[in-house]
């Protein structure tokens, strides 16, 4: 990696937790998952929330970012909705799924 492009990155991230008080990711809500830091799911709605409020917050509109960013909050509330449906036991077997596909970075 050239300098300036690695000057650039070191730039965007200071930037970012300059302005982003509160970071949130998957990869920390998986952690906190596995933990068992979360004592409902409305703790969970909240970090996954606070991804997307910091992705709105941080990139300008109508950017890649933001349309990611509204792409996975649409399909994680579509099917949250399904799995909400579920019996338990099912939906440990889809965490260990999620888990399985994450690691192997699908």
């Amino acid at each position: 990696m050239d300098l300036s492009r690695a000057w650039l990155i070191h730039s965007l991230c200071r930037r970012y937790y300059d302005e982003i008080k509160e970071p949130m990711d998957l990869e920390t809500m998986g952690r906190k998952l596995d933990r068992g830091h979360y004592r409902n799911y409305g703790e969970l709605f909240d970090d996954f929330d606070l991804i997307v409020a910091n992705c709105k917050r941080f990139n300008p509109p109508n950017t890649e970012p933001i349309w990611h960013a509204l792409t996975m909050e649409r399909a994680w509330r579509s099917e949250w909705e399904k799995a909400s449906k579920l019996n338990y036991n099912l939906k440990r077997s889809l965490v260990s799924l999620m888990k399985t596909v994450m690691a192997d970075g699908a």
